[in-house]
């Protein structure tokens, strides 16, 4: 089929570092589809032409206003498929799905209203799962540290990858957390667990789950409520359940994320489900765990499903390029170029050239400001 039949896939965000959209755009590029980046990041000249490495068209829209124009933009691409950050998706507006083409409408529903973190963790509730006690925005900080304990967590409706989570070890603290989260309806309290941060992500199809992984942490960022740089494949049965009882409850198809807190009794807490290309998703090796054939056939962009189901346990995937830019961001410029030459055959071979430049580009001018 060629390209031009089949579409295009939306990249919806608003911050350059998406790293797991990056690679993403890489993949369905390579496998014949067209590619639109849609963002509301502040770009300079020269990040826009890094972008045509990877996008065939880019649209750069000055704030979620010009969100209102959205399906009239994108219809000249046909969309098969948006994907689209979190903290996006509460802007789109029922007006603006009812326009889009019935299946893509269909999904945005879903994921928009499982952004929100309470709304999510409502469903993993009714799905059998535990999830920590939580307090409405309004509540004054003192009164939500009196019923919750410390420290507390203050939590953002919508965010992804640690963005708007604090841990708060005094009232003062909770106090000064939730003054920065804005409006009361914006963010909730969350009793706080203790307790290793544990992933399950699954590729969905309309018959159920096609592929598999239950993952902890390694490598952890300085903050502890950022992502981990990567993960180790385990065995743990229950967390294994507890996540596919929760994906299975969620009406569409594609990747999906969720998270939990592993306490001292062996309890699952499950903090976080993200419905959307996940950190780390295409960094396995393709020829002991085929990820990149999970989310094409997951996402109903090819009819060949993959050959894996599960990675073996014990193996480890280091996302890149995250690791790499900690580095550099602590000053080790040699061990971040040895992390990008180690790691570039892997990418050349999935995702070809394209992407490795760009992602050495896009890191140059970020940190330039170009």
């Amino acid at each position: 089929m060629r390209q031009s039949d089949r579409g295009s896939v939306v990249f919806v965000d608003d911050d350059p570092l998406w790293h797991s959209f990056h690679q993403v755009a890489a993949l369905v590029r390579r496998h014949g589809y067209g590619t639109v980046r849609v963002t509301t990041a502040r770009t300079g000249r020269i990040a826009r032409l890094v972008d045509r490495l990877l996008y065939q068209h880019a649209i750069y829209l000055s704030d979620v206003a010009e969100f209102t124009r959205l399906p009239e933009l994108l219809a000249p691409f046909r969309p098969a498929r948006l994907c689209v950050t979190d903290s996006l998706l509460d802007h789109m507006s029922d007006d603006l799905i009812d326009r889009m083409p019935p299946e893509i409408a269909a999904d945005l529903r879903v994921k928009r209203r499982l952004s929100d973190k309470t709304a999510a963790g409502v469903l993993a509730v009714e799905r059998g799962a535990l999830v920590p006690d939580q307090l409405p925005g309004y509540l004054p900080a003192p009164e939500a540290v009196q019923k919750l304990g410390l420290p507390i967590v203050v939590k953002s409706n919508y965010g992804a990858a640690g963005s708007g989570v604090r841990i708060a070890h005094s009232v003062a603290d909770a106090e000064r957390a939730a003054a920065e989260m804005g409006a009361a309806e914006d963010y909730f309290y969350q009793r706080f667990v203790d307790g290793p941060i544990l992933s399950y992500g699954a590729m969905m199809t309309d018959e159920g789950i096609v592929q598999e992984m239950t993952c902890k942490g390694f490598d952890s960022a300085s903050d502890p409520t950022n992502a981990a740089f990567g993960y180790e494949v385990i065995d743990d049965p229950a967390f294994t359940e507890v996540g596919r009882s929760v994906c299975r409850g969620v009406a569409t198809c594609g990747p999906i994320d969720l998270q939990a807190i592993r306490d001292d009794q062996g309890r699952h807490w499950v903090i976080d489900l993200n419905i959307r290309p996940f950190g780390g998703m295409l960094n396995y090796d393709q020829d002991r765990f085929d990820t990149a054939a999970g989310y094409l056939f997951s996402a109903n962009l090819t009819d060949s499903p993959p050959r894996h189901r599960t990675p073996p346990v014990g193996m480890r995937v280091a996302k890149f390029p995250n690791e790499a830019e900690e580095l550099a961001r602590q000053g080790h410029v040699g061990p971040a170029l040895g992390v990008y030459l180690r790691r570039s055959p892997a990418h050349v071979r999935l995702l070809r050239m394209n992407y490795l430049a760009f992602a050495v580009l896009n890191g140059v001018v970020l940190k330039l400001g170009i």
